[in-house]
């Protein structure tokens, strides 16, 4: 036992003062690099949020659509009615793009996009047109606050 104490040795000073920068450069080199990469993730990951929430905005646009026994267009309002088979009253729903420095789509009020827990979306352009007599045109287009990247979808659903 005695035998490997006395052979271990420790580092001298020149080699403890050598090594300690190239570490502290790894070490830093390691933490940028993490940095950029969580950075990275989180932009493409908002991206990925605003086009969901562009998405489902149109999904629920051209569901109410599908149903419905009327739709009319205006002043920038897209106002649905359909009857349902359990009320006698129709039921309306209105689409439309608020004003103000954070526009956003509403649906009844309540708001379908706008803020997000990684990012500011700002809807650009809500176009809506009607294309014939029970075929509706639709379009968005977002821009990401945080990134700047924008994107947009455009449909068209003809109603029975």
């Amino acid at each position: 036992m005695n035998k490997f104490i006395k052979s271990e040795r420790g580092v001298s000073l020149l080699e403890l003062l050598t090594a300690m920068p190239i570490l502290s450069i790894l070490m830093i080199s390691l933490t940028v690099l993490l940095g950029f990469g969580i950075k990275s993730y989180l932009f493409v990951l908002s991206d990925w949020e605003m086009q969901r929430e562009v998405e489902f905005t149109m999904e629920s646009i051209q569901h109410d659509l599908m149903y419905a026994k009327s739709a009319d267009i205006v002043s920038g309002q897209l106002i649905i009615t359909n009857q349902s088979a359990k009320s006698i009253i129709p039921e309306t729903t209105t689409y439309e793009l608020t004003s103000g420095s954070n526009p956003h789509i509403t649906r009844n009020a309540q708001p379908m996009t706008g803020d997000t827990k990684l990012s500011n979306i700002n809807i650009l352009k809500f176009m809506l047109r009607r294309h014939s007599e029970k075929t509706i045109f639709y379009n968005i287009e977002a821009e990401n606050a945080l990134t700047g990247h924008r994107y947009e979808l455009r449909s068209a659903t003809t109603y029975p």
